[in-house]
């Protein structure tokens, strides 16, 4: 049996994207098919066709890891893995045009017959990246085109691996994605004012939904410090929060329906449960929070002091518990600074020091997050920014961690789909070098198997500011004065 489960940051809220289209859990056994790539089986049916490049390139993508795919693109690698490896990398450095070169060629080459055969196992891994980088450029309908693509042309020939024996592939089932084709390519901001966003008290709502959603009234074991921004929708204002950890923006079903937001009937994000039900049950029904549907906003304003930006069908996730303004809005924009207090739209001004260029940790299919390479315990460290994470910084299953001598603890947390619980354990952390570092106790979560080793939360903000440009895709972290 697969199932889909959820892949979350130490804390806070999770990328919904990444969540739809991470790959299913599943006992597997590993056949090689090709001298590029290889296909990973569930031994149960639906056989379940999962594929994998060989060399660690989806691996290195996912944890936002230019250095290793540098390295990667220096070994010996067959050509259509070259192609994969490129669009990879150039991906990852979010420059979406050329990764999309390299993943068109590489999608096209790999369906050519070589002496007598063909190669779907590439075909598949750089047609999901194809239309995952569509994904994160907004465009919907050309996602969904590509995924219908890819899965047309790579079924036969994975056909004739399995014969008659029922099969899915992995990435490309659980969505129509013939529902999407024809989504309005409209996306668009209307201007390049800077606009300051002032950041604003958390609404009540949070306490009261996590207060009221457990049976002995717990609160949050942490105070939830969200940062909430205020916005239009459709003419309607809405507090939102601000969530970097999330590639798409998402607003509750209820929300919706109050704002005028046009949903599409077919499912957009499944697998939001976090246990997976027997699909043998026939009694079994859908659980409607187990999905979320795409939503059509046909005007988000964002305004402060007489300037204003206008952006027109954007796309959004309706689902989930809490209603947050993600990466895909955020992208649109030509520069971001981030501050304590203040989110600057358009950013004029750059801090001086920021030359590192723009990284991103992506799954195939296009969800994504920013990540920096800074120094924890004196080792350059991937950090994902997730400002929808109310900590400082925390710690993932792949972080450097000293023994356990005490055990875990548990915590009580709340996110888009509602409340968990999940282990932790406690250790002393440097982050920064010098004058400017910082000398932390942090929480590491054994369970959370994110492939970036820290996620720093939005309590950093008192330490740090952050700019991303988009444009010249440039992103650094820029310590502040130590005032205590």
């Amino acid at each position: 049996m697969t199932h889909t489960t959820i892949q979350r940051t130490a804390s806070g809220y999770i990328s919904l994207l990444y969540v739809a289209f991470y790959l299913s859990f599943c006992f597997i056994t590993c056949m090689p098919v090709v001298a590029n790539g290889q296909l990973l089986q569930n031994p149960l049916p639906p056989k379940t066709a999962i594929v994998d490049d060989g060399h660690g390139i989806t691996k290195a993508m996912k944890a936002g890891d230019v250095a290793a795919l540098s390295l990667i693109l220096k070994s010996d690698l067959f050509p259509l893995t070259r192609g994969y490896a490129n669009a990879a990398y150039y991906r990852t450095l979010f420059d979406l045009k050329r990764s999309s070169l390299y993943a068109r060629r590489c999608l096209d080459s790999s369906l050519k017959k070589n002496g007598t055969h063909t190669n779907p196992v590439m075909a598949t891994l750089c047609g999901e990246l194809l239309a995952g980088n569509y994904n994160i450029q907004g465009d919907i309908s050309d996602w969904a085109s590509a995924a219908l693509e890819t899965k047309r042309r790579v079924t036969p020939e994975f056909r004739k691996v399995f014969g008659s024996v029922s099969f899915v592939v992995a990435g490309l089932e659980n969505i129509d994605f013939g529902k999407f084709t024809d989504f309005p390519r409209i996306y668009k901001a209307s201007s390049q004012n800077e606009v300051i966003l002032e950041r604003v008290t958390p609404p009540d709502f949070f306490n009261k939904r996590i207060a009221n959603s457990t049976k002995n009234d717990h609160r949050y074991d942490d105070s939830p410090i969200f940062y909430v921004i205020k916005i239009e929708i459709n003419g309607s204002p809405k507090d939102v929060v601000l969530d970097s950890g999330s590639s798409i923006s998402i607003f509750r079903v209820a929300v919706a329906k109050r704002l005028g937001i046009a949903v599409n009937s077919s499912p957009y994000l499944v697998g939001l449960d976090r246990v997976a039900r027997d699909p043998r049950l026939s009694s079994q029904v859908a659980n409607p929070e187990n999905e979320a549907h795409l939503g059509l906003v046909k005007k988000m304003t964002l305004e402060s002091m007489g300037k204003a930006i206008h952006l027109e069908g954007v796309p959004v996730a309706i689902g989930g518990h809490i209603d947050i303004l993600g990466m895909n809005v955020l992208s649109k924009m030509r520069s971001l600074l981030l501050t304590q207090r203040h989110l600057v739209l358009n950013a004029i001004s750059r801090p001086n020091s920021c030359n590192e260029p723009l990284q991103i940790a992506s799954s195939p299919m296009g969800g994504y997050g920013l990540v920096f390479r800074y120094p924890v315990d004196g080792i350059m460290r991937n950090i994902m920014l997730d400002t929808g994470n109310n900590t400082y910084l925390s710690g993932t299953a792949s972080a450097q961690t000293t023994a356990v001598a005490n055990g875990y603890s548990v915590s009580t947390q709340y996110d888009v789909v509602g409340i968990f619980k999940t282990r932790y354990f406690e250790q002393s952390t440097t982050l920064g070098e010098g004058r400017l570092a910082h000398h932390l106790k942090i929480r590491v979560y054994p369970d959370n198997h994110a492939p970036y080793s820290y996620v720093l939360g939005v309590a950093a903000l008192r330490d740090f500011n952050v700019y991303v440009n988009f444009k010249r895709r440039l992103a650094c972290l820029e310590p502040l004065t130590k005032t205590h």
